[in-house]
């Protein structure tokens, strides 16, 4: 291999991994994970420490793009020289996290792999290239340098454009039972007892007020073990249903500070709940069955927070802004289905972008340039 070739590996090598980092930023940032499943190796290491840097306001995604962005931009300059050592510093740390996945958390994110192993590959690229006295007086650069800086924008820009552009998969079966085809329909999966829940309910509510009785809304409940009041809510709230008593008794669960099953009894007859028929609901076992049937539903189609909310086909994941929930409402007011691009489409727009920077960014070599001037002067 010669110090042309080393630099070029040193350069493809980084845009990979530089890509896979931007994808795991991408996903360490939203609400609904485009490049992989919370559940997968990916959310098991996104929630622990090391993945945030011990709470030093960075995550590894920011480490590995900051790492490979510059080891990348110093590559096309004068400072290879830099570009390569700081390679085998990243080169050293990505081989030290490869080991952690393996003995210490017992996860793989394929991301991180891809990322850790390119990020390895780019390291002994860097190496080989110091190990080279100098370069041979034929080599010269493959690519123009506006190639590689395109190349290098492609692999940035590509993964975070990934979500705003993918279609929105139907609402799965499980939910499909709770769907009315001549209404909008609103599901909600909730704990009473959940900060995030409380901010969303007034909000929705007043988000939805507008289409009345087009809108088919039906709240889910999935409480939460670490909200020891929760469960105790979510029973209360069913049991209210067969008193037509649902949404009032939600609105004071929504907003009350003490959920204790006394407060909450008190409540309900208030609301003209009879106590007797409310305490026998709250102790049945069709109760308790109907609630973990429920929770069940978004455990089996991935929880990835709460609240959960779809609308129409869309799953919102968290208290999101307004205007998400607003554009969502429309969309499923007028009936139109999300369009989207499909993912091998996609990639085969990025592999056409790519292919048409190298190939007009590619580079004669020094015969050919040769002839050319020898034919110009003739």
């Amino acid at each position: 291999m010669t110090r042309a070739h080393a630099l070029i590996a040193l350069r493809i090598l980084s845009l990979l991994g530089l890509s896979a980092s931007a994808a795991l930023a991408v996903e360490y940032r939203s609400l609904d994970p485009s490049f992989c499943g919370a559940e997968s190796g990916c959310g098991a290491l996104q929630r622990t420490d090391l993945a945030h840097l011990f709470g030093l306001g960075l995550t590894l995604p920011d480490l590995g793009l900051l790492g490979l962005a510059t080891v990348f931009a110093l590559s096309l300059t004068r400072r290879t020289a830099w570009a390569a050592v700081l390679a085998l510093v990243g080169g050293a740390i990505a081989l030290a996290l490869l080991v952690a996945q393996t003995f210490v958390f017992g996860q793989f994110c394929w991301l991180c792999v891809v990322t850790d192993t390119t990020a390895v590959g780019a390291a002994i690229a860097g190496g080989l290239w110091l190990r080279k006295a100098r370069a041979l007086p034929a080599e010269r650069e493959p690519l123009a340098r506006w190639s590689w800086a395109g190349l290098g924008a492609l692999a940035l820009v590509a993964p975070p454009v990934w979500p705003l552009v993918k279609p929105v998969p139907p609402a799965p079966p499980e939910l499909r039972s709770y769907y009315r085809s001549d209404k909008i329909n609103v599901i909600e999966f909730a704990d009473f007892q959940c900060p995030h829940c409380r901010r969303l309910h007034g909000r929705l509510k007043a988000l939805l007020e507008p289409y009345g009785d087009r809108v088919h809304f039906v709240r889910l409940n999935m409480p939460l073990r670490s909200h020891p009041h929760a469960r105790g809510a979510a029973l209360a709230a069913i049991c209210a249903e067969t008193s037509g008593k649902a949404d009032a008794l939600a609105d004071f669960l929504f907003s009350t500070v003490d959920l204790s099953k006394e407060n909450i009894t008190r409540k309900a007859v208030e609301l003209g709940i009879e106590r007797g028929t409310f305490e026998r609901c709250l102790e049945a076992p069709e109760t308790e069955a109907r609630l973990e049937r429920e929770s069940r539903i978004l455990r089996d189609i991935g929880f990835q927070g709460l609240p959960t909310t779809y609308v129409g086909d869309q799953r919102i994941v968290g208290a999101q802004s307004d205007e998400v929930f607003r554009e969502a409402l429309k969309t499923a007011a007028s009936g139109a289905s999300e369009r989207g691009v499909p993912w091998w489409a996609y990639l085969a727009i990025v592999g056409l972008v790519t292919s048409a920077l190298v190939r007009s960014g590619l580079q004669p070599d020094v015969p050919e340039r040769e002839r050319r001037r020898a034919a110009e002067a003739a």
